[in-house]
């Protein structure tokens, strides 16, 4: 009886708990369809009624599914995304972190779940602004996407985003880069060329080529994603104006304010419609549009939309916040501007309390806005302007050191987009006759260029030195700054546990104060460092810097030579001159003139010339009258004759040392035009110094020997005409001892056509020196071929070798051979330079390759020069010098591009201006 009773009993449970799961599975169904309404309404960029809906929907889950359901996570995941897509972002914290815990009870869909949800929610942690708790929880989001998803699912490449976005926000672009491309790389292939996820991954990818400065490629890729994103979403979805604002930003960096405006406009109008006028997206735009007014002179336009904007930012992201510390930055500038030095100060001093608090995770905040207090200090105190402006140097130097394994074309990017404090440093060192670390900030901004285009660290790079009084108010406001992120960490975790107004007001009062501190500290600054002059005069008494001590040996061993140097520095709207004599006469002379005004006559110089236009002679003129007419009146000596003294002082300089950079080093100086009609090359010898070749600047050369190859073969695939005159070239330099008849002006030996193999080639360079007295057979290597330089593409950068070979400069790079025992390597070369990005940099880079091995000097050319002409300055150049030294280099070049422009059918500087000697001069 009792065995029927259970029998009927268990059939009725059965029957029962059969019944509750069809309604359970009716609303669950129920919860999945609402739970898709939610998504379409958010797609649709209706976030208050997405938040209506979702909320109604996790009421029914959480009362008939149970708290820890699967599809009661979803619902809490939903409400989460979009508390933190509407700013709301201490709302979404707690439900993220629920979502999660969920997700991890759920075994049949935990793992897809808990990698989408822990990505989330580093999302929120990077828009708050704590990394440290972000970037654990991306690893490990990645990790279980990889492992359970696989290397190319779309949830393993929204993974890839997320983590690559945070290294990023850190500045480690180096790290972020590979994981952008291939999340990029994964919504290609698995969702399609025009799928939104292809488009967020575009935008990331160019966001970033953007923070690096790279705008070129940054800018198809952001045109990409908007015709994506309009296309899948709509004109006035919030992703197609975060798409706009991106593409509008890039255009703002890159000055086209034309383009930037409307596109701005337009996206922030769909910001304020679709997510709120107090929304961090709506301050984001309107930050943008402010800086674009700034950019164009319009404060007044500019300051109340900057106002508005930092409001938003403290309210959605907390006082604290790098946002916040940005947006401080920009109105105080404004201010500034403006010349209300009474609001700027205060401004500046908060934001910068929050950078140097958010310092170890988002050091571009440092970097930026210890810039900006430099240059609103310089107006006021010198010596606290210049400590603030090494701040922003060294944090660039960790920056430029953890970018160095990246690729070349970043790198180039990156180092152009920081190098404004480099060069504002060194005008206030130097400015302020602190030469010694002027010289040091140089050496650095020079250095990562060229340890990038050699591929080695030719040159050590190092912090920024600091004087004593320096180094102990870093470490001070360091020990604040790291005081104070202790303490928002600590309210970030208050804010994530259980509410607690009394503790969180307390740690939020002990923030207050932490900032209080940072800008009392910065506050005695100025009074710290008043006695910073006597600190490096002492440091430096007694010593002469690196620069000094080559013109002082120059002047005791040559002094009938003159060597000078100018170092010329062109800012954007400020030229920094310093002129370097023996025995410490150094004097400074600033021009009111930078690139704005520079660049574009050196490119119309440039196109003049390579087309044989007359049209140079206007820029030519326009160029010297800007730059080197003030030099010579400031400087007169490089014009007039002075007075010798017991010291064996030169009557005049005559040889001039030229340390340049930026789009100068494109300048076929030689070409320039004085107001009398006076070529450049007429009245001074001149060579570029290296800092490669500096310890063997002023080695004395005496007898030369020559190892001279030729290739008069036209190469095909590269479009590169024979050349004609090559033999006539070598048959006039090369004195052949072993051929009877030779009648060249070196003794040596030459390798033409067919016998200009490679291996012979790579014998010559495999050669050891010589350690007897007996000259170098290689003391000249004379190289007349096609030579073509791919911008920092080295393996495409060749010489074209007479055996229809080539040698790369990537094998250069690559060789451990020691060419010290090479006093000159001429590039008698036709097609020096092709690329159209060429900036200068390339050719400075190429004579610094060859230096790394051990060549002393190298002599190129700034462009294609023509085959004919070449043969006839290169007879001239080797005529003037001599096989025994009757002069130097720099005078031998001088005489032959002389002789050129006494030629009729030579004058023109197409043919002998884009000769420059780089490197020892002597």
């Amino acid at each position: 009886m009792w065995q029927l009773i259970r029998k009927v009993g268990a059939g009725l449970l059965l029957v029962v708990a059969m019944q509750v799961a069809l309604a359970q599975e009716d609303v669950r169904q129920k919860v999945v369809l609402n739970n898709q309404e939610v998504e379409k309404l958010y797609f649709a960029g209706k976030y208050p009624q997405a938040l209506e809906k979702a909320q109604q929907v996790l009421a029914i889950a959480e009362k008939e599914l149970g708290l820890e359901h699967p599809d009661t996570g979803t619902t809490v995941c939903y409400l989460a995304w979009l508390y933190h897509v509407m700013g709301e972002y201490q709302k979404a914290l707690p439900l993220y972190v629920r979502a999660i815990a969920i997700a991890e009870k759920a075994p049949e869909l935990a793992h897809p779940a808990i990698s989408n949800r822990i990505g989330s929610l580093v999302a929120l942690y990077q828009d708050m602004g704590d990394y440290q708790k972000a970037l654990p929880l991306s690893v490990r989001g990645l990790a279980i996407a990889e492992k359970t998803q696989g290397l190319e699912h779309p949830d393993t490449g929204i993974s890839l985003n997320y983590l690559a976005g945070l290294y990023r926000a850190m500045g480690d672009y180096q790290k972020a880069l590979p994981l952008f491309a291939r999340a990029l790389a994964i919504a290609e292939k698995t969702q399609g060329l025009e799928h939104p996820d292809t488009g967020i991954s575009l935008n990331y990818l160019a966001g970033l080529y953007r923070a690096m400065g790279d705008y070129q490629k940054a800018l198809p890729l952001f045109a990409r994603a908007l015709a994506i994103t309009e296309k899948a979403k709509g004109p006035e979805h919030p992703d197609t104006g975060r798409t706009l604002n991106h593409l509008a930003w890039l255009y703002l960096a890159m000055g086209d304010y034309q383009k930037a405006l409307p596109l701005l406009v337009r996206a922030l109008a769909i910001a304020e419609k679709a997510q709120g006028p107090e929304h961090p997206a709506t301050g984001n735009r309107l930050n943008n549009l402010s800086l674009l007014y700034r950019a164009v002179g319009d404060y007044q336009k500019a300051l109340p939309l900057a106002a508005r904007a930092f409001a938003i930012a403290e309210k959605a992201q907390g006082p604290e916040h790098p946002t916040t510390g940005a947006r401080l930055n920009n109105l105080a500038r404004l201010h500034f501007a403006l010349g209300e030095h009474e609001k700027d100060l205060p401004l500046f001093l908060r934001s910068f309390a929050i950078a140097v608090s958010r310092a170890a995770a988002d050091p571009e905040l440092l970097a930026h806005v210890a810039l900006n207090v430099c240059k609103r200090t310089q107006t006021f105190n010198r010596p606290a302007a210049i400590f603030y402006c090494k701040l922003a140097v060294n944090t660039r130097q960790t920056q430029r050191q953890n970018a160095k394994t990246m690729d070349k074309d970043l790198q180039r990017a990156l180092h152009a987009k920081t190098q404004e404090p480099y060069l504002l440093l060194n005008r206030l060192l130097t400015e302020s006759q602190r030469y010694y670390e002027a010289e040091e900030v140089l050496l650095a901004m020079k250095s990562f260029e060229l340890n990038r285009i050699t591929r080695a660290d030719a040159v050590q790079a190092k912090a920024i030195s600091r004087t004593a009084s320096e180094v102990a108010l870093e470490s001070e406001i360091n020990d604040l700054g790291a005081r104070m992120a202790r303490l928002v960490a600590e309210k970030e975790q208050l804010k994530s546990a259980a509410p607690d107004e009394k503790a969180f007001a307390k740690v939020q009062e002990k923030i207050n104060l932490a900032s209080a501190d940072i800008q009392k500290k910065l506050a005695e600054v100025p009074s710290r460092l008043k006695d910073v002059a006597s600190e490096t005069s002492k440091a430096q008494s007694g010593e002469d810097t690196k620069l000094q001590q080559l013109f002082n040996r120059l002047a005791r061993e040559l002094p009938q030579e003159g060597n000078v140097m100018l170092i010329i520095n062109a800012e954007e709207n400020v030229t920094t001159v310093q002129l370097i004599t023996p025995y410490r006469e150094r004097r400074v002379l600033q021009l009111a003139i930078g690139t704005a005004q520079l660049d574009g006559e050196i490119s119309a110089m440039r196109n003049a010339i390579l087309t044989s236009s007359e049209a140079y002679k206007q820029p030519a003129q326009k160029i010297y009258e800007l730059l080197f007419a003030p030099i010579e009146k400031a400087f007169p000596e490089l014009n007039q004759d002075q007075k010798g003294d017991q010291q064996n002082k030169p009557t005049k300089p005559q040889t001039i040392a030229l340390f340049l950079d930026g789009r100068l080093r494109t300048l076929p100086i030689a070409a320039l035009i004085d107001a009398k009609g006076k070529f450049f090359a007429e009245k001074y010898r001149f060579a570029l110094y290296n800092i490669i070749a500096h310890d063997k600047a002023a080695d004395l050369p005496q007898s030369w020997q020559v190892a001279a190859w030729g290739n008069p073969n036209a190469v095909e695939a590269e479009n590169l005409l024979p050349l004609k005159n090559v033999a006539q070239e070598l048959n006039a330099i090369v004195r052949d001892p072993a051929k009877k008849g030779s009648q060249g002006l070196l003794p040596g030996k030459r390798y033409f056509d067919k016998d200009f193999t490679r291996g012979v080639w790579l014998a010559m360079l495999a050669q050891a020196p010589s350690i007897s007295k007996v000259p170098s057979q290689r003391s000249v290597v004379h190289v007349s071929t096609h030579f073509k330089i791919s911008t920092l593409q080295f393996d495409q950068s060749k010489l074209f070798l007479g055996d229809g070979s080539h040698y790369s400069l990537q094998e250069l790079i690559g060789m451990y051979g020691d060419l010290s025992d090479i006093d000159l390597l001429t590039l008698s070369a036709c097609n020096s330079v092709t690329d159209s990005k060429f900036e200068g940099k390339e050719f400075e880079g190429l004579g610094a390759t060859f230096q790394r091995k051990g060549v002393k000097a190298v002599l190129g050319t700034l462009w294609a020069v023509e085959d004919e002409s070449t043969a006839s300055l290169m007879q001239q150049f080797y005529q003037h010098r001599g096989e025994q030294r009757k002069m130097s280099k720099a005078q031998a070049l001088q005489e032959a591009q002389k002789v050129m422009l006494a030629s009729e059918k030579w004058r023109h500087p197409y043919y002998w201006a884009g000769f420059v000697l780089m490197g020892n001069w002597l």
